[in-house]
């Protein structure tokens, strides 16, 4: 048994909780032309949730011998009442309770509308003379939508001042590898080196290619020549000007 029941049951001095239904809330549970729980009998939990006295008015009003079912105070866990009426209905041959006669104000007052496809415990308890149902159910009110933060202009000097902040927490926040400091300030890809060292390096890798497929060196010289001789071209196209 929840704890928000058993206080509700304290301050209201009741005996004898009941789960009585986890039920699904539908749309024509909450529709104000409706105005009624409906409660199948194949769904209750706890069957003997009724007295034998409240039986007996539900039979007679099920009968016709009684205008009335069975008084109940609806209960919400954070304290609200309501006065509603509980009677068995059968519809298409299947059995129902259905909770009327002031259902539609605890639609309103739990804003339950909200709540469509929601389950829907609902627990009871009597007085304890016996003489008083009630029906009680938890009940969280919708919090308030928080507003989102606003974005603010910033004068020049307040967003230099966080810049340089940033600058600092980053300094402070460098990362310790072992012995190796990586400063989270500092670009972890360095600087590409000049074209000319990487033509360096590819004419140093192609007299090793040379090397090994067995070229004698007056070969190679001719080859290197004419990559040189072909970059100086290349770069004399690139910047603008035809090949004579």
């Amino acid at each position: 048994m929840p704890q928000w029941l058993v206080n509700l049951m304290t301050t209201e001095k009741g005996v004898d909780p009941k789960l009585v239904i986890d039920k699904m809330v539908q749309q024509t549970d909450v529709n104000s032309n409706q105005g009624r729980l409906l409660i199948p009998f194949n769904q209750i939990v706890e069957k003997d949730f009724l007295n034998e006295a409240e039986l007996n008015i539900i039979d007679e009003h099920q009968r016709g011998d009684s205008k009335k079912g069975v008084d109940v105070i609806v209960v919400a866990s954070d304290g609200r009442r309501w006065d509603a009426n509980l009677r068995r209905w059968d519809i298409m041959k299947t059995p129902y309770y259905a909770l009327c006669h002031g259902w539609n104000d605890v639609v309103q007052g739990t804003k339950l509308k909200e709540k469509v496809g929601h389950i829907f415990r609902l627990w009871s308890f009597h007085s304890q003379d016996g003489t008083k149902l009630y029906l009680a159910f938890f009940h969280q009110p919708t919090a308030p939508d928080m507003p989102l933060p606003q974005a603010q202009d910033q004068h020049p000097d307040q967003a230099m001042h966080a810049a340089s902040s940033s600058s600092v927490a980053l300094e402070r926040d460098s990362v310790n590898l072992g012995q190796i400091i990586v400063d989270l300030n500092q670009p972890l890809v360095q600087d590409m080196a000049p074209l000319e060292d990487v033509q360096e390096r590819n004419d140093s890798r192609t007299s090793t290619v040379y090397f090994h497929l067995g070229i004698g060196p007056q070969d190679m010289i001719a080859g290197l020549h004419r990559n040189q001789s072909l970059r100086r071209r290349r770069r004399t196209s690139s910047s603008g000007c035809g090949f004579n």
